[in-house]
């Protein structure tokens, strides 16, 4: 019986691999004829076409910078039978980003096994996302960043930094030769000040612990994904997203650590509905006696503090019922893990880029001496830091409505998602020199 079940599953499954191969070519020969031979990037695989190389392929990002200096501006591409093209045409750019902002809405659907990415508004589509905008959006307004808490938050942060590297500097001090690992110094100061600034959580992060639990977990759960055979099956095999996304959440340690992200911030909706109803009640006292408190800032029945931060904007939406529990958990837990890995990644270049330009980090600290946080050179190191290294060098995309026509005759289908690649397009001579 055992061996009639896995000849049936391996049927089954050499079935699926010919149908998807099969359907694949012939999408990619369908993508040829319509767009009227658009080049197309070299190195299709049989399975997935070009997901192995333009999506999860090692040095990607340098590879597109050469395809598109060989083959042009618009190049074509396919996340299996999904038409794409990765383009650094300005041009074409702002007419889908800005002249046709409110037609082209839908982004490109990875297809990987992670629901809270997935029901995001990092891929909500037309009218999902357009809620989530009105809703989320407010939240990450600039003004909120300027908030004075903000400021303190990111001063507490600073301070645990310059603690742990000066730690680290005594206990070496014998050794010319120590090297400091920035990676993990800068993941622990990443994941501090987005507790910080957005839960108003203290102590979360051991910057002492070499092994500090929120640090490696929020690090493994967008490492793993990336080098993951199975993720790669989940997009290669979109029929198989959902079996594969509740395998890995029910059976894995990622899933372990996806589930404690998840309980957290969803402890923190729970904070806020617990502090709304405690507030009522002190404002209703308050009228009786004339006591004066915070509103965004007091201590609860149990002891514990609340402290308004940015996450209560989007939590006031979902207690307000413009936003659904899974709504609520699944944005919130974007803004997290990938909060905390572009403000990780923005420092290390930053500090790489310093580190062999040894000129201009002696220029930047003679600047910051002179003229602090107004620093003008600082600004321009940060600036240039982001053109050189962006945080998400491939990221920016949308799903087109209609057929649109480019330079050399080339037509680019309606449903093909345009894709931008930042890491090449700050790079282009013609703009930079």
């Amino acid at each position: 019986m055992l061996l009639v079940f896995c000849g049936a599953l391996l049927l089954a499954a050499s079935v699926l691999a010919i149908k998807q191969i099969i359907t694949n070519r012939l999408a990619l020969l369908r993508f040829k004829k319509l767009s009227n031979g658009l080049p197309l990037c070299p190195e299709a695989r049989l399975f997935g076409n070009h997901i192995s190389t333009v999506m999860m392929g090692e040095n990607n990002c340098e590879k597109l910078q050469l395809w598109h200096k060989q083959l042009g501006k618009t190049i074509g591409w396919l996340k299996g039978s999904q038409f794409c093209v990765s383009t650094v045409d300005l041009d074409l750019i702002k007419m889908f980003i800005h002249d046709e902002s409110d037609i082209h809405i839908d982004r490109l659907n990875t297809g990987m096994p992670f629901e809270e990415v997935a029901k995001s508004i990092l891929q909500a589509t037309k009218d999902e996302w357009r809620k989530f905008r009105r809703t989320i959006g407010p939240a990450l307004a600039s003004t909120k960043f300027k908030d004075h808490n903000v400021h303190e938050d990111v001063e507490r942060s600073i301070s645990k930094l310059i603690d742990l590297i000066d730690k680290q500097i005594a206990a070496n001090k014998r050794d010319p030769d120590y090297k400091f690992v920035m990676d993990d110094i800068m993941n622990k100061f990443a994941v501090d000040l987005i507790f910080r600034s957005f839960y108003r959580q203290e102590g979360l992060v051991d910057f002492d612990n070499p092994n500090d639990p929120w640090t490696r977990d929020l690090e493994l759960t967008f490492e793993e994904p990336q080098t993951s055979l199975v993720v790669r099956i989940s997009i290669i095999f979109p029929t198989l997203v959902g079996l594969i996304d509740s395998l890995i959440m029910n059976f894995t340690t990622h899933g372990v650590r996806r589930r404690k992200i998840i309980g957290f911030v969803r402890s923190q909706a729970n904070l806020n509905l617990k502090a709304r109803k405690q507030l009522e009640q002190m404002k209703a006292d308050a009228k009786l006696t004339g006591a004066k408190f915070d509103e965004n800032n007091f201590i609860m029945d149990d002891g514990t503090r609340f402290r308004r931060s940015i996450i209560d904007h989007v939590i006031d939406k979902y207690i307000e019922g413009k936003l659904t529990k899974d709504q609520y958990t699944n944005n919130a837990v974007v803004m997290l893990t990938a909060g905390e890995k572009t403000l990780m990644d923005s420092l290390v270049h930053t500090i790489y880029l310093l580190s062999i330009n040894q000129q201009v980090q002696t220029q930047l600290r003679e600047s910051i001496m002179a003229e602090g946080k107004d620093s003008e050179l600082l600004d321009w190191v940060i600036k240039e830091s982001l053109r050189l290294l962006p945080p998400a060098p491939i990221g920016c995309s949308r799903n087109i409505e209609r057929d649109i026509e480019i330079d050399g005759g080339y037509v680019l289908p309606a449903g093909t998602s345009v894709v931008t690649c930042a890491y090449v397009i700050h790079r282009l001579k013609e703009y930079w020199g």
